[in-house]
């Protein structure tokens, strides 16, 4: 695949909203993750997706509490709305803007109620932080 192809335009547009682009690299599960080490993750994505780990397209069911990953979102496609994962989302992303090494990093934060009873406590809460980064 080349630079320049869109890896969204071969999947059905009826797809698009629950599937995922996920890298096969796996990062270590941090029940808390530092913005620098976001930063770290990112500064080395595309290494990662071009010499270490292919990407593809996956369903997504509930990751485990700490997972990360590095996602493609198809933004031509969806816009920042992200693919199902398993979990019922409560409202809509926030977004959040935070200074680190120089740049400026967007974040969209979301979360949700343990209605699923995953957590061994009730009514915990779970949350997803995503960081769009553009060319």
């Amino acid at each position: 695949m080349n630079n320049t192809e869109d890896p969204a335009g071969r999947i059905p547009r009826h797809l698009l909203p629950h599937i995922n682009l996920v890298s096969s690299h796996r990062y270590p599960a941090q029940p808390h993750l530092s913005l620098g080490t976001v930063v770290d993750y990112l500064i080395d994505a595309p290494k990662v997706t071009r010499d270490i780990a292919p990407m593809s397209w996956q369903f997504l069911d509930a990751p485990p509490d700490g997972t990360v990953m590095l996602q493609w979102q198809p933004l031509g496609h969806m816009g920042t709305q992200a693919a199902t994962d398993g979990y019922v989302w409560a409202g809509p992303e926030a977004p959040f803007t935070t200074p680190n090494r120089g740049y400026v990093w967007r974040s969209l934060d979301k979360y949700t109620m343990n209605l699923l009873m995953r957590l061994p406590e009730c009514g915990g809460v779970l949350s997803q932080k995503r960081f769009p980064t553009s060319r």
